[in-house]
């Protein structure tokens, strides 16, 4: 802090622990050439630990930066957490007008109630945090927190983020005007919320895997183009405190954001929605793959749902749901809705709601809206219940060209004609077959003898000459 460096430095912790309140200022001689490196000696970020001491207050930080520059952390184990003092709000990390700084490789322990890992504040910039670990161990303890003016060119990619479960609490969280974030790759899991970002500008959310969570992806009051693409959320639950439903991807109150190629999947009890726009505008959802599992009694849970919404476009989605809800739902006033080439599969034969009316069947849906002149109702044959490759020829070449979206999830190439439904491109093998739907019984049953209908698809790309039907009565083979 005081007499500066004139060479790029890197100062090795050996293993141990250390407990350290610590305050580094704007270093003289640090630039990008010269840069201040804290490290530890084994690169075991288990091994070598800081840890507030035991003495420290509440709303005190371990590592306070004001005004630093071109510095990095990599391999450190930063711990909050004192004992036994029942202090609590304290960063591990609190950033203060700094600029250039990287965290890697690092392991967080957020141990105590409002406990940060790291606390972004007004003024920052160019903010790296990858390859690190954080376990939020308090309900209410957070991950990252960024927030404030000129705050700006934030990176969280490829870490692993668990914890920060208690009800409106998120694991991330972006506020008040931070601009150009960039949440990629990254595993979060067993919290309620993943990521919440309000008020902010140009997001990016692309690539990581959500599980176990009340609500995944939260976009709430942001105006600029931004993308919500590529992720795997899986096992997105209902909060007992969520009458109407948790939400997968939720962007309310927002406009110009980009929500294609994800996996959506929700389990548990209780109403989820999968892909929820509230008095959103310009937005559009594509080639999206929902598959809405979970056990919901009140019908309240939809694929997509749009609420005081215009200028809203969805084409080339898969929507799946196995409870009594809709695969589509329109609340309140709506208006340039663009619904099209979309699949709706529904275990209880619904298609939609709209206008306060439901509606079972697709053509008199497109009568009632004058939605999805081109979509389908296909079992999209699912590769399991998380994996949403499919395995369904009705689908394949079956969309239309979307501007600016030439990959799917995986990263394969999209047929720029006549792209496949759903996030992921697919190829059907050269002979297969398929049964679509029993057509024949319905319920209710009549009684006595009834005939069974199927409907045989072939779902490759050459001709059958022959099938044979494997069929089962009470799980027991027939025939």
């Amino acid at each position: 802090n005081l007499s500066g460096i004139t060479c790029p430095v890197t100062i090795f912790l050996k293993d141990g622990i250390y407990y350290e309140k610590l305050l580094i200022k704007d270093i003289p001689g640090a630039s990008e050439t010269n840069t201040v490196t804290f490290t530890s000696q084994s690169g075991d970020s288990s091994k070598a630990t800081i840890k507030i001491p035991g003495n420290a207050l509440k709303d005190e930080d371990m590592i306070y930066m004001e005004e630093t520059r071109h510095g990095a952390f990599r391999d450190l184990g930063l711990f909050t957490g004192t004992t036994p003092s029942t202090s609590f709000s304290n960063n591990a990390v609190n950033l203060n007008n700094t600029r250039y700084i990287t965290f890697e490789n690092c392991y967080f322990e957020v141990k105590k109630e409002s406990d940060i890992g790291i606390s972004i504040q007004p003024g920052c910039e160019a903010i790296y945090i990858r390859n690190s670990r954080f376990d939020n161990l308090n309900p209410k303890a957070g991950a990252i927190a960024a927030k404030g003016d000129q705050t700006r060119n934030i990176e969280i990619a490829g870490n692993t983020i668990k914890g920060t479960t208690e009800w409106q609490y998120s694991a991330i969280s972006f506020s008040n005007n931070v601009d150009n974030i960039r949440i990629n790759d990254n595993l979060i899991e067993n919290c309620f919320r993943g990521i919440y970002v309000v008020s902010c500008d140009t997001i990016q959310v692309m690539g990581n895997i959500i599980k176990n969570t009340n609500e995944g992806v939260n976009i709430y009051n942001c105006f600029a183009v931004s993308e919500v693409s590529g992720n795997r959320l899986t096992d997105i639950i209902n909060h007992p405190n969520a009458s109407d439903g948790t939400s997968a991807i939720m962007v309310n109150t927002a406009s110009k954001v980009k929500v294609y190629n994800n996996y959506i999947v929700t389990t548990g009890t209780g109403p989820v929605i999968g892909i929820n726009l509230q008095a959103a505008s310009q937005c559009s959802v594509d080639f999206n793959s929902l598959n809405i599992i979970n056990a919901d009694a009140q019908g309240k849970g939809k694929g997509i749902n749009v609420r005081n919404s215009s200028n809203i476009s969805a084409r080339n989605n898969i929507v799946s749901i196995s409870n009594p809800g809709y695969p589509v739902y329109f609340q309140e006033s709506t208006n340039q809705i663009v619904f099209d080439y979309n699949d709706y599969y529904s275990l209880e034969k619904r298609i939609g709601y709209f206008n306060t009316a439901g509606y079972n069947d697709l053509q008199s849906w497109r009568g009632a809206t004058g939605f999805d002149q081109h979509s389908v109702t296909a079992n999209p044959f699912y590769t399991s219940v998380t994996d949403l490759a499919i395995n369904q020829a009705l689908l394949n070449n079956s969309g239309i060209p979307v501007a600016g979206i030439t990959a799917d999830i995986d990263g394969n190439s999209r047929n720029v004609t006549t792209p496949d439904i759903g996030a992921h491109e697919y190829s059907p093998c050269v002979v297969d077959a398929g049964i679509n739907a029993i057509t024949s019984p319905e319920s209710p049953l009549s009684g006595g003898n009834e005939e069974i209908r199927v409907i045989l698809q072939n779902q490759g790309t050459s001709m059958l000459s022959s099938v044979k039907i494997y069929w089962a009565v009470n799980e027991i083979q027939q025939g």
